[in-house]
């Protein structure tokens, strides 16, 4: 195995549990191919083992804070601890989908596989793990026994690497899969929705809407196929109404809805761009709202825009909602750290001229586990307020 020294300002860092080494604290580097596994060192210590990528800033990923080679059998040894120990947070719940590795966050960067129901959805972005795919094939097929397994190539990180982005099946997937999440029924896409098909990373804050929302009327906003809806309705709601700008996702609502015995109005489900239609309204009469929008910064050279387009949009609501108003808002930009948030909503509720109290702060679900010293990984927070003033 090859041995990289980095520098100790480095090292120090990945001794607190930082798995990415940038290529400006490698000393000195022999020529390499991208997914080799190295052994990093500083001075003559021994910190971690990674791979190595070749065209890509992050120069390592750290897969492993132990001396020893890295075989096949150390990467069955370590997916699979995974995987059952995850399986087991859903054994005794009525939920059949969600995250069972979440790269950096169960300490193997550049993976991500989530369950849905008798299916898998794989994601890789570098090429240290595209290596073992056939590897991670063969052990998702031991452990789950899926019927089908989609390896969607989609990752941005994909093109630093030189990776090819073509989609690959594994076993026959019929599509819409019918999910199970805390007893209610859902259909993904898991070919061409969102993310790997689904938001399950927002599986607690629907859970919430569903115990909060009893009597309420409700607008939820960026709704794709209705998951805060659906689970407003199921806890009561008198009304809510579905905002987004894809056809396709209220078409794929509407079905969820009768899937879980509700009827609905098409009135109910409104296609348009929701920054314009929150512009144009002059109030709303609602009194939970979700805001929920896509990540508007994927990179650092975005946040500016970002943080000006989410002051806006909070701001125009909270001018146009009433007192007594619930807001759950939320921000998935990993860029955007989540003191910056709560920055950005009270600058939102100081131009709008109103006083908010902050009820409960949320994140990813447990089955998508943060880095405790990579606040990347931190990527969703979501803000449960309420309108005082």
């Amino acid at each position: 195995m090859i041995t990289i020294k980095i520098t100790k300002k480095s090292a120090n860092k990945i001794k607190q549990g930082h798995l990415w080494i940038f290529s400006g604290a490698i000393e000195s580097l022999p020529e390499l191919e991208s997914g080799t596994i190295v052994r990093v060192v500083e001075a003559e210590e021994y910190i971690a083992t990674g791979y190595y990528s070749k065209q890509n800033d992050i120069a390592i990923r750290i897969i492993s804070f132990k001396d020893e080679e890295i075989t096949e059998e150390w990467w069955k040894k370590k997916i699979k601890s995974i995987l059952v120990s995850r399986q087991q947070l859903f054994v005794n719940s009525q939920t059949n989908t969600y995250r069972l590795i979440n790269s950096e966050g169960d300490f193997l960067p550049g993976l991500i596989i989530d369950k849905y129901a008798d299916y898998v959805v794989m994601q890789i972005s570098t090429t240290g793990i595209e290596k073992i795919r056939s590897l991670i094939i063969k052990i998702l097929e031991e452990t789950l026994q899926p019927k089908g397994i989609y390896i969607k190539n989609n990752l941005s990180g994909r093109k630093k690497e030189d990776l090819t982005l073509e989609n690959i099946e594994v076993g026959e997937i019929i599509e819409p899969i019918e999910v199970l999440e805390n007893n209610l029924k859902f259909l993904v896409d898991i070919k061409s929705g969102q993310k790997t098909g689904f938001f399950i990373d927002q599986r607690e804050k629907r859970l919430l809407i569903k115990e909060i929302a009893s009597k309420k009327t409700i607008l939820n906003l960026f709704s794709y196929t209705a998951g805060f809806g659906l689970a407003g309705l199921k806890g009561g709601a008198l009304k809510v109404v579905n905002i987004d700008q894809s056809k396709l996702a209220l078409a794929r609502a509407k079905e969820i809805y009768l899937l879980n015995g509700l009827e609905y109005k098409d009135e109910d489900f409104i296609a348009v761009d929701i920054f314009d239609y929150i512009q144009n309204i002059t109030e709303i009469n609602e009194n939970l709202i979700i805001v929920d929008p896509p990540a508007l910064a994927k990179t650092k050279y975005e946040k500016i825009k970002a943080i000006k387009a989410y002051t806006s949009l909070n701001r125009q609501i909270l001018t146009k909602v009433k007192i007594g108003t619930i807001i759950l808002t939320c921000s998935c930009s990993n860029v955007i750290s989540e003191l910056e948030f709560r920055d950005i909503i009270s600058a939102a509720a100081y131009y709008s001229n109103r006083k908010i109290s902050l009820l409960k702060t949320f994140t990813q679900d447990i089955d998508h586990p943060l880095n405790f010293v990579m606040p990347e990984t931190n990527y969703l927070k979501c803000l449960l307020l309420k309108v005082e003033v």
